[in-house]
């Protein structure tokens, strides 16, 4: 009650600090860009990092109180856009994980409970925004799936090498089974439209994660008639993920997927 009041005049100023700090995490963060604004300081880099976290803990609050929930559905194709942001691997994951398979296993292990990530925190915002807002949050998907693409494809024709990653942030969230169970259950996102887009995205061999996660997307809606034109695709991924010449990491996409068909 105390707060209610003040919070049409805190919310943009916070949503402005969490837009302008985005920028700022991707450069230094996720892609590990030359220019450095903490000049090296890692405890002035965490600190950076928990103030997100932060932020994040209070979306994940304003979205399920009863009172404040409206301020987010007002802006819920923003939200997601700048959530998928925050959600893209970073350098540093990458390369944790190419050395130790079993942390990536974790890290991807959903249901671990134990990951307090930017990515895995953004991700259950996300989940939480579909669960609270359904078909609302639907239409700001596909608003910020829009944007996403026009943002990757810019920066593809660019020649800027991690172009790929917004996309494979996308792309996370649409595992889950009670996302799944939204888009299937609702018709304000287009979905054959969204698996035709990663099926073309499984033609740019970038990275093995981007490559992982396309297979392991089509295979998690591979029953359903969006995904009946991609099916060969998708199992000849698969099966090509096992060679003994691809990544460890390559490995546990195909036999997630394998699974899930």
């Amino acid at each position: 009650k105390f707060i209610k009041p003040y919070m049409p005049t805190l919310l943009p100023t916070i949503w402005s600090l969490l837009t302008q700090m985005a920028d700022i995490y991707i450069n230094l963060v996720v892609n590990e860009g030359d220019v450095d604004p903490f000049d090296g300081n890692e405890d002035e880099k965490d600190n950076f990092i928990k103030m997100i976290l932060q932020i994040f803990e209070l979306i994940h609050s304003l979205a399920e109180s009863k009172k404040f929930k409206v301020l987010i559905k007002s802006v819920l194709g923003d939200l997601v856009y700048v959530l998928v942001l925050y959600m893209q691997m970073t350098e540093e994951q990458m390369i944790l994980w190419n050395d130790d398979v079993e942390k990536f296993i974790d890290d991807e292990d959903s249901d671990a409970g134990v990951d307090c990530s930017i990515r895995s925190s953004g991700k259950d915002i996300l989940l939480k925004l579909g669960d609270e807002f359904e078909g609302a949050f639907l239409g700001g998907l596909t608003e910020a799936v829009t944007k996403l693409v026009a943002l990757s494809d810019s920066e593809r024709n660019s020649g800027k090498p991690n172009w790929w990653k917004t996309h494979e942030a996308t792309m996370l969230s649409f595992e889950n089974s009670d996302f799944k169970a939204l888009v299937l259950n609702n018709d304000a996102f287009n979905l054959a439209e969204y698996l035709n887009l990663v099926k073309g995205l499984m033609a740019y061999h970038v990275s093995p994660y981007l490559l992982g996660r396309c297979a392991l997307t089509l295979a998690k809606y591979i029953e359903t008639e969006a995904c009946t034109a991609h099916i060969a695709d998708a199992l000849n991924t698969i099966t090509a993920s096992f060679s003994a010449d691809k990544p460890m990491t390559s490995k546990v996409y195909a036999i997630r997927a394998t699974y899930e068909i």
